[in-house]
Order: C-alpha cells, then structure tokens, then sequence
C-alpha cells in the first residue's frame, strides 16, 4: 500500500507528483508482477492511469477521500497532502468511482494538529453519501466502496487466515 504522493513539503503543489510517483510505482508493479493499493487518488490523470492498468491485468487497486470528489483548490484552503485539485479533477473521481477504477472511499481521518490537515471524519457519510443523490453510485457501490471492497483488498493481501 502507497500514498500516490511523497510526504508534504511546505509550498509545494506540484499536481504531477501524484501522477509520477504512480507511473513509477506502475513500472515496479509490472515487473514484479505483485499487488498495489494507492491511497488518495486525487487526479484525473491518476484515474486514467489505474484505469489503463486495470484493462492491462495489473493488480492494483484504489482509494479516494469525499474531499477529493467535493472540494476544488478553490473552495477550501487548507492543505492536504495530495492538495485539493480541480473541477475536471472532481469529475474525473467521480467517473473513476462510478466505473469500477477507484475501489474504496476513505476518511483520511488521522490525528492532526489542525494547520496540516482536514477535518474528515465529520462529513465523511454526508459527502460520499452525496455521490448517491447525485446519481454517480447507487446505495449497494456506495457500501461495497467504504465496507465490502476495503474488506477484500485487506483480506487479499494476506492478512486474514485463509486469504489467497
């Protein structure tokens, strides 16, 4: 399991980090032929990216935060690590949940002091359960995003009794 972006630097915003590190750790993956799970997916070309390697075979699987498919670097500022992207970004989540790509939806909660993060845990139903009056899951994706797969994906990899 990787964070799609190194640790946060004050000042840097560079949106392309995420996608890089995610093509390179796409290149140890099909050479190894492993598993991946990348956290935080927050950029349309990061979605393109899984996608692509998900019709390829690649296993790899994904996660995305309800900030990251509600909020622009526009609409809030805090800092959250990757940062808050765009509106083509939010849609590009959004699709990516809807069509399979993404395969969870977390909190990003983690204890915090308040000027290095956001406050998730709160809004966390009220915003994913969003993407169900918005017509982007229905009820039965919404639960297999934030209880079945994330199950599954820790099941998978070994840490359960009898897991493949």
């Amino acid at each position: 399991m990787v964070h799609c972006s190194p640790p946060y630097e004050e000042g840097i915003k560079k949106p392309e980090i995420e996608t890089e590190f995610i093509k390179r750790y796409l290149g140890v993956l099909e050479k190894t032929k492993g598993k991946l799970h990348i956290q935080h997916v927050s950029k349309k070309e990061s979605v393109d990216l899984i996608r692509d390697a998900k019709q390829r075979g690649i296993s790899i699987t994904s996660e995305t935060c309800p900030h990251y498919f509600t909020y622009t670097y526009q609409d809030l500022n805090v800092k959250v690590n990757p940062p808050l992207a765009s509106k083509e970004d939010i849609l590009a989540i959004k699709e990516g949940l809807s069509d399979g790509t993404i395969d969870v939806i977390t909190s990003d909660y983690a204890p915090e002091p308040r000027e290095t993060g956001i406050a998730g845990f709160k809004s966390f139903i009220p915003l994913s359960y969003s993407l169900v009056s918005e017509g982007v899951l229905t009820e039965e994706q919404l639960k297999e995003k934030l209880f079945i797969n994330p199950k599954k994906i820790i099941e998978s990899g070994g840490y359960a009794i009898g897991s493949s």
